[in-house]
C-alpha cells in the first residue's frame, strides 16, 4: 500500500472590520510529497478531484460531524461492495466513515444510511484500525501499510485492489 503524508491547516478569513466571516480547514499533500504526476492525484484525477479540495473536503466534513481531523484516509481505485462489512466492524460510525466514487463525492462521508460500495474509507485513529485489523482480514491487509506510520501525522493510502473474497 503505497501511503502519503498529508498537512492540514487551518484558514480563517476576517473581514475589515477584524470578524472572523469563515473559519475551516486545508488539507494538502505535505510539501516533500507533492509533484504534479503525485499518484494520490492521479487517482483523484480520474475520478475529476484535485487532492487539496478533496482532503480539505474531507477533513472538514469529518471534523463537523465530530470535532476529530482523520488519521487516515484509504483510497482504492474503484468501487467495492464493502460497505456492510465495515459497517459491521466498526465500534461507532464515526470511527470508520466511507463513501464511494459514484456518490459524487463532496466532503459528505458515508454515514448511517447502507451503501453497500466503497472506495474511499476515512479512518479516526490509529487505535481504530488496530480493533479493526483484529476483527477483519480487510483491514488487516491495511494495517500492514500503516502499523510503522506515526499517529501524529495523517496520512492518504492508495490500497491495493480488494481480494474478491473479502468482499460482502
Amino acid at each position: 500500500m503505497e501511503c502519503y503524508r498529508f498537512e492540514i491547516f487551518q484558514d480563517t478569513t476576517i473581514d475589515a472590520n477584524n470578524r472572523i466571516v469563515q473559519s475551516g480547514f486545508c488539507a494538502e499533500l505535505a510539501e516533500d510529497e507533492f509533484e504534479e504526476d503525485h499518484p494520490v492525484q492521479q487517482l483523484l484525477d480520474h475520478y475529476g478531484h484535485d487532492s487539496f479540495f478533496f482532503l480539505s473536503n474531507l477533513v472538514n466534513s469529518f471534523y463537523q460531524k465530530g470535532g476529530i481531523i482523520p488519521w487516515c484516509v484509504i483510497l482504492l481505485e474503484k468501487e467495492y461492495t464493502i460497505g456492510e462489512h465495515i459497517d459491521s466492524i466498526r465500534k461507532m460510525n464515526s470511527d470508520i466513515l466511507y463513501s464511494a466514487w459514484s456518490y459524487r463525492f463532496k466532503g459528505e462521508p458515508h454515514s448511517k444510511e447502507v451503501r453497500p460500495f466503497a472506495s474511499v474509507i476515512i479512518i479516526k485513529d490509529k487505535d481504530v484500525l488496530f480493533d479493526a485489523a483484529n476483527k477483519s482480514e480487510l483491514f488487516k491487509m491495511w494495517l500492514k501499510g500503516l502499523a510503522d506510520q506515526p499517529e501524529n501525522c495523517h496520512w492518504v493510502c492508495i490500497a491495493p485492489p480488494v481480494p474478491e473474497d473479502l468482499e460482502n
